[in-house]
């Protein structure tokens, strides 16, 4: 039944003199005064007669109202017809008509005919009066929605304010509004925030949302509701403002116990939160959870009038990221097309709630033209609000125009900005006042009375175009001259904000106007200032900006750099040459080609800035989104541009810029950064996907790579280009590779070596490249794939049968090279040879193994192995496939020691170390000698490795089988491998790298091997970690050697202090393995004695240094509680000495607080000297984070606040003294830091 049935109900319950005082209350509440009751008994609600009922005076005119009520329900007219008789009896009621204004019947039913209303109203209008009949039906009405306060009153009925409503009916009334976004939307993304609030609901009675309008924070809020009450079986109600007394609505709501969701939207809002807030608290047997959302301008005084009745966790609720924007769009507006979702993301600034109306524009219109200016969008949503302020003028929008023309200011420096605020028409401290306002009036934030920025950034941008552009309250040449100077970046970035969002000719002709305009100026007043100014403005100005950039160049000395010297380094994406950035803006402007004749202009000068010249062709005249727009007609006239300026290809410098350009443009993506928000950018990846322009631009780059390469400029450089070809990342490019096709096959044609390795390689690439597109090569280019090169090719690479495992792909590798090898002669093997090792392109695994494939096979199978081999070293390739000790292994089952050892002998240089080491590594048992020995030890002092530029490992430990002849061969080695550190130290590191880094089960092998030397060895450790190396990171081998050797300690200090002035973390981390010997509570008092002393000259221990002492992570299980032991014996021994208490402070610094606290609690009951104690570093000076570091401070008062309790009683006082300031210290920078980081946008 609806409320109002059961107004209707009551009604017809009231006796005549209740009805009457329930309408005379009415008509007082609607502006009816001195009301006169004649028909009822004063103090009760019986009826006495008379007429009119009731009556009262209209005071200009002095006429009277009349009144009757009737609860009559048989015969109404007659009753009614009677009343109104009396009523016009001027005998009975002693007043004329003339003297009667209108005439007000009231009555309980429904059953007046319209023939009776009209009858009624003519005998009435006959007299010069009016009347109005009020039935049941419109009186139930008129109560329900206006008098509410009077059905209860009257009625007994308590009605619902509609400021607590059911999930689904909020959800219905939020929608109705013309400036909302609809929040019945798939919801997606926030996971981790929604992570976030349910983790402290289960913990909580309330989570607080707070963030800037339009984020999202009612529809995440409305999410979390949902979720979280289905889950736990909660009902969900929602809690909005109507200025009106909500406790009769919670008693209605909430009258029975059960679990209730409750959703307080704005809670800001409301004037009565307190009072929801007790009432659920208060509530007996009921489990209330409640999420409220709150804009960030009134976070804090949210918070402070919750505090003290309910823990409440705040859920910062952040714009949305531009892809999520996107996702947003496509998901509710099917919109695809990336040009309307690039302008929505720009127009939005992460606002989901204008995403949502310029999507709707856009498909309402099916144009982007219609969200190219955004006025409109954005009046429709800010014109209103900003129209409601009161009191407002133009100066205080000027104000917060200037304010987010600014981006951020701090209210300590605004007579930094005396000049721009002047613009305003306001003093210093009129603006900060007009700036107060404006925070009140929620366009601004002004948070910690200092720091003043927008929050809703498409507000700020509508202030701009409101103020500059529109009312021109402030000339935007007067505006940009004072801030300009000021603060650059921000200027651009307001200029931009408006010339891309608000895009009209009007607006544009009057930027360009005021620019212009500033410009003539400054080019007259202040020349080096000008010239800052061109290098942002320069297409507002096109003409005279292109004058001054000629004028430039042609100023501009000659470099003299020869083509060879010219380099470019696909690594550097960076332009910083002024000229270069400007002429790179004109990118789809009608003055291109102008720009463009500069370009080249200036290349001819400065042909030594190559590198730039190439970014500017690939990141300014290439290919972005826009390309598409405009035809790819940058693009395409950059490259016509180069073409033309070649000279037919015989100006060389312009060839090197073309083919390095040639290869980046042939790509089938692109990747770059777009800029989005303020201090923001994007990565993006644009797709290749064919079109006219894409086609031409390809046709005029292939034709002219093929010119070239006929006439051989830039070969090396044109097959390379060949070789890197493609590497699509969809089928999107398959029809552009489709008509790349013929003109590769064209340049393949004209190969130098279609017989090469490299060829081949190429030929595999673009084989793949088309079975990957689904594209069937031409019979042309197929004949390629037949021949004996290609042939060998497959044979030596990887199995095209993906059905095989790695190891099968191996077998079936091996037995293809031994049937291929089987049939080949001399010569034909050493072609094996050139064609894999003679090659630009480097060789796979697979055929590095399939090489060695070959040479086992031929070793075994044929006479001609050791020409082959010698046949291999010989030529030195750039490639050297063949492993060395599967080689040398592999000979010595066939030929002798002797054979061996002389064909090694007889290789060049660059190699024989590396082979002859091998030798003796592989040179099986029956070799072992002292012969062999000898011939060993005169190898390794042979100062031939001296030549090795790179090497892989070599392991000692193979020379245990030399054992039986000279026990300490190893011993003997080592010392000859340290003597050749005057030469080479890699050397000397690649012999003694494995034996100084055994496994933890091999250390004591390594012990064993140096008994009686452990000098020697601690020698080699000392050199091996002296490179900042991770050799024995985990200590295993530096615990074994102090066990033997304990003298180690000392000369490892001693070697950091030759070595550096500080230490590094992985230095010290393998001091923590020595807490496993019995001793190591002496070892670490020593450790610590030996830093304090080493500290005194120039070697600094840094707190991560210490910290890594103490370290548990190198330790086994069983010995991880000793640095827990040892600290506190190390406290309880040395308490009184002020150096050791700083060192242990900065050693803890790593343990978590307990334990920090713990200590130092330890440390009070042992003594209570303040200078000791102001010793101990309580904090680290190393701290890292990402994003705001006012957690990360907060943290660390906290920490010191659990200090405070342990410093009780008058020994105490200077020590708490101590803490407290450093308390307000820490918060005082926490404020400060807060500030900036607003101000900075974080």
């Amino acid at each position: 039944m609806s409320y109002k049935t059961d107004i209707q109900n009551a009604i017809l319950q009231l006796e005549g003199g209740a009805f009457q005082n329930l309408c005379d209350e009415y008509l007082n509440e609607c502006g009816y005064n001195n009301i006169v009751c004649l028909g009822s008994k004063p103090g009760t609600n019986k009826t006495t007669s008379g007429t009119p009922d009731t009556y009262c005076c209209i005071d200009k005119s002095g006429k009277y109202i009349f009144i009757e009520y009737t609860t009559k329900k048989d015969s109404i007219y007659n009753k009614v017809s009677l009343d109104i008789d009396k009523c016009l009896n001027e005998e009975y009621t002693h007043i004329e008509h003339d003297n009667i204004a209108e005439i007000l019947y009231f009555h309980t039913t429904s059953n007046l005919t319209p023939e009776q209303d009209k009858e009624l109203k003519e005998r009435c209008q006959s007299k010069g009066i009016l009347l109005r009949i009020y039935g049941i039906d419109w009186l139930a009405n008129e109560l329900l929605n206006n008098h509410r306060y009077l059905v209860k009153q009257h009625l007994g009925i308590t009605i619902a304010t509609d400021q607590i409503l059911s999930y689904d009916d909020y959800i219905r009334n939020y929608n109705k509004a013309k400036t909302a976004a609809p929040i019945d939307t798939d919801f997606k993304f926030r996971t981790e925030e929604i992570q976030s609030i349910f983790s402290a609901l289960d913990d909580q009675k309330a989570v607080l949302l707070c963030g800037a309008p339009g984020v999202g924070k009612t529809r995440l809020a409305l999410e979390c509701c949902h979720r979280y009450a289905e889950k736990n079986s909660y009902e969900v109600f929602c809690i909005r403002n109507n200025n009106l007394n909500i406790y009769d609505d919670l008693h209605l709501f909430f009258k029975t116990s059960g679990k209730y969701m409750v959703l307080i939207d704005d809670a800001n809002e409301l004037t009565q939160l307190e009072t929801i807030i007790n009432f659920f608290n208060e509530h007996d047997g009921s489990d209330f959870k409640i999420i409220l959302t709150v804009r960030n301008y009134a976070l804090q005084s949210v918070i402070t009038e919750l505090k003290p009745i309910t823990n409440i966790k705040v859920q910062t609720v952040s714009l949305m990221k531009d892809d999520e924007i996107e996702e947003l769009i496509k998901s509710e507006f099917s919109i695809t097309n990336q040009f309307y979702l690039d302008r929505i993301t720009k127009i939005a600034e992460g606002n989901a709630r204008i995403a949502f109306w310029a999507g709707k524009i856009a498909i309402d219109t099916d144009s982007l033209e219609a969200i190219n200016d955004v006025t409109d969008i954005y009046s429709s949503f800010y014109g209103k609000y900003l129209s409601n302020i009161k009191n407002a003028d133009k100066k205080l929008f000027s104000a917060a125009a200037v304010a987010a023309f600014i981006g951020a200011i701090h209210l300590d420096n605004l007579n930094e900005l005396i000049d721009v605020i002047s613009l305003c028409n306001l003093t210093v401290e009129e603006f900060k006042e007009a700036l107060f306002k404006l925070h009140k009036e929620e366009i601004i934030n002004i948070y910690k009375e200092k720091a003043v920025r927008f929050a809703d950034q498409c507000l700020s941008n509508y202030l701009l175009f409101y103020v500059f552009i529109k009312e021109k309250w402030i000339k935007l040449s007067d505006m940009i001259r004072y801030s300009f100077k000021v603060n650059k970046t921000q200027t651009i970035t307001s200029i931009n904000v408006i010339t891309n969002l608000f895009i009209n000719h009007e607006n544009q002709d009057y930027l360009f106007s005021e620019v212009k305009e500033l410009w003539n100026e400054l080019s007259e007043k202040d020349p080096i200032f000008f010239w800052e100014y061109v290098k942002v403005f320069y297409r507002a100005n096109p003409t005279e900006a292109l004058l001054l950039v000629k004028d430039k160049i042609d100023n501009t000395p000659q470099a003299n750099t020869a083509v060879e010297d010219l380099k470019i380094d696909d690594r550097n994406n960076s332009v910083n040459d002024d000229i270069l950035e400007i002429l790179g803006g004109f990118s789809n402007t009608n003055d291109l080609s102008t720009a463009l004749d500069l370009y080249f202009l200036y290349y001819e000068k400065r042909p030594d800035l190559i590198d730039q010249f190439y970014n500017v062709g690939k990141n300014y005249y290439g290919v972005d989104k826009d390309s598409y727009k405009f035809d790819f007609y940058t693009l395409k006239l950059y490259i016509e541009q180069l073409i033309e300026k070649s000279d037919n290809w015989r100006n060389r410098y312009i060839c090197r810029l073309f083919v390095s350009i040639a290869k980046y443009f042939l790509r089938f993506h692109f990747d770059g950064l777009e800029t989005r928000r303020q201090y923001s950018g994007v990565w993006f990846r644009l797709e290749l996907v064919n079109s006219k322009g894409v086609t031409e631009y390809r046709r005029m780059i292939w034709n002219n790579l093929k010119e070239m390469y006929s006439h051989g400029i830039e070969v090396e450089a044109i097959e390379n280009i060949l070789y890197n070809y493609g590497n699509p990342s969809s089928k999107k490019s398959k029809e552009i590779i489709e008509n790349d096709q013929p003109y590769i096959f064209n340049l393949l044609n004209l190969f130098r070596n279609k017989e090469s390795y490299y060829f081949c390689c190429i030929l595999s690439h673009l084989q793949s490249i088309y079975k990957y597109s689904d594209i069937t090569p031409s019979e042309e280019f197929i004949a390629f794939f037949h021949s004996k090169s290609f042939g060998q090719y497959k044979t030596f690479g990887k199995s095209d049968d993906d059905d095989l495992d790695y190891l099968e792909k191996y077998d079936e590798l091996k037995r293809n090279v031994e049937e291929y090898v089987s049939s080949l002669g001399k010569e034909d093997f050493y072609h094996i040879i050139d064609f894999f090792c003679d090659s630009k392109a480097n060789l796979n695994h697979y055929n590095i193994n399939a090489i060695n494939y070959a040479f086992e096979y031929i070793l075994n199978h044929s006479d001609y192995y050791l020409d082959a081999l010698k046949y291999y070293f010989n030529k030195q390739y750039k490639q050297s496939p063949l492993n060395p000790y599967t080689q040398v292994s592999l000979m010595f089952k066939v030929y002798s020691d002797s054979d061996i050892w002389s064909l090694l002998s007889d290789t060049p240089d660059s190699i024989r170390n590396i082979w002859q080491y091998h030798y003796f590594e592989a040179l099986p048992e029956r070799y072992i000698d002292s012969e062999h020995l000898q011939k060993w030890y005169e190898f390794l002092k042979d100062d031939s490795d001296k030549y090795i530029p790179s090497s892989s490992n070599r392991h000692l430990l193979f020379l245990k089988k030399y054992a039986d002849i000279d026990n300490e061969v190893i011993i003997k080695s080592c010392n000859i491998i340290l003597s050749k550190r005057k030469y080479s130290e890699y050397i000397v590191k690649i012999y003694i790298d494995l034996l100084l880094n055994p496994l933890p089960e091999s250390v004591q092998e390594t012990i064993t091997i140096f008994y009686g030397n452990y000098d020697l060895l601690s020698e080699l450790y000392l050199f091996n970690i002296s490179k900042r190396s991770q050799e024995d990171y985990h200590g295993v081998l530096l615990k074994a050697l102090y066990e033997k050797y304990p003298d180690i300690l000392n000369l490892l200090f001693e070697k950091w202090k030759n070595d550096d002035s500080f230490l590094t973390h992985d230095d010290t981390t393998k001091l923590s393995k020595l807490f496993e010997l019995d001793d190591y509570c002496s070892i670490f008092d020593g450790i610590i004695d030996t830093i304090i002393k080493c500290e005194k000259g120039t070697l600094f221990f840094q707190e991560d240094e210490l910290k890594s002492l103490v370290s548990i992570g190198n330790l086994d299980e069983q010995y991880r509680d000793r640095p827990d032991k040892w600290i506190n014996h190390f406290i309880r021994t040395y308490y009184n000495d002020e150096q050791r208490m700083r060192m242990i402070s900065k050693a803890i610094l790593g343990l978590d607080e307990d334990k920090r606290i713990e200590y130092i609690t330890l440390f009070l009951s042992y003594n209570k000297d303040f200078k000791i104690f102001k010793s101990w570093q309580l904090l680290s000076y190393s701290m890292m984070w990402s994003g705001s570091e006012v957690p990360l401070i907060q943290k660390r008062i906290d920490y010191l606040n659990r200090l405070l309790p342990l410093l009780n009683g008058l020994d105490f006082l200077n020590h708490k003294k101590y803490i407290e300031d450093e308390i307000e210290n820490k918060k005082e920078y926490m404020n400060n830091v807060e500030i900036n980081e607003i101000l900075r946008g974080l």
